[in-house]
């Protein structure tokens, strides 16, 4: 009968001390947390105040990374900065990617990016990756063609069969279904056939919006897409996806 008291005596013990141990821990995790979102706020802040404005002056430098990025030549004429009330907004104008003739075979005269507070996602962080709650592109101009060879270029950027199959083609179409809004407007599309000898099709007034929502345990993905053809191919076509 004596080993009764002593058993409650152990296990009360064993529960005071397991509930001291479940405070402590909690507190130190709510520490951390505020620890977190402390130097993700100021971080942003940083990124408002103090980065946004003097952007512009990697204008080049960004130009040059993306040049040896894709392995094409990308001019930019213009990069600034600034906020959108707490958000940060990119713009770049004229920008344009030149083929191996040094011609434009992709045109961008205006590229506008709302940065997403996502970007401070531990995720994000974690894959360095920039989320964005809107791109906009205004009027891009995107030249494809085959050459005679039956080689495809896509904004003078050669693609190869395991290009588009590739995990690096995986990882770019997870990276744009992720984005909030994707908004093309005004665009031009031009299509060379080079090996068959076929004149340049071109679709005008393309516009495009992609966007992107959570639901239950699942995304959510609509697409509206919108083009005038030659006047021969008929009138103005548009696609809804769901």
């Amino acid at each position: 009968m004596q080993n009764k008291p002593r058993r409650r005596h152990a296990l009360w013990s064993s529960a005071l001390f397991m509930g001291r141990a479940t405070r402590r821990l909690t507190r130190i995790t709510l520490a951390c947390l505020a620890v977190i979102l402390v130097l993700a706020g100021l971080a942003w802040a940083v990124l408002l105040w103090q980065i946004l404005p003097r952007i512009g002056d990697w204008r080049l430098e960004l130009a040059a990374q993306a040049t040896r990025a894709l392995g094409v030549t990308v001019q930019i004429g213009e990069l600034q900065g600034r906020a959108e009330g707490m958000w940060p907004v990119l713009t770049l104008r004229r920008v344009a990617l030149l083929d191996e003739q040094g011609r434009a075979a992709l045109s961008l005269p205006e590229v506008s990016a709302r940065v997403s507070l996502a970007t401070l996602s531990p995720q994000a962080l974690w894959a360095g990756e920039v989320r964005l709650d809107r791109l906009e592109l205004v009027r891009p101009d995107l030249a494809i063609r085959r050459d005679a060879a039956g080689q495809l270029h896509v904004a003078g950027l050669r693609l190869s069969p395991q290009a588009s199959t590739g995990e690096g083609a995986s990882v770019g179409a997870d990276w744009v279904l992720s984005q909030s809004l994707i908004q093309i407007r005004q665009g031009t599309l031009r299509w060379t056939d080079e090996q068959l000898q076929r004149p340049t099709l071109q679709l005008q007034e393309v516009d495009l919006a992609l966007r992107h929502r959570l639901g239950f345990g699942r995304r959510h993905h609509e697409l509206v897409l919108a083009a005038t053809p030659p006047r021969e191919f008929g009138e103005r076509v548009r696609l809804d996806m769901k």
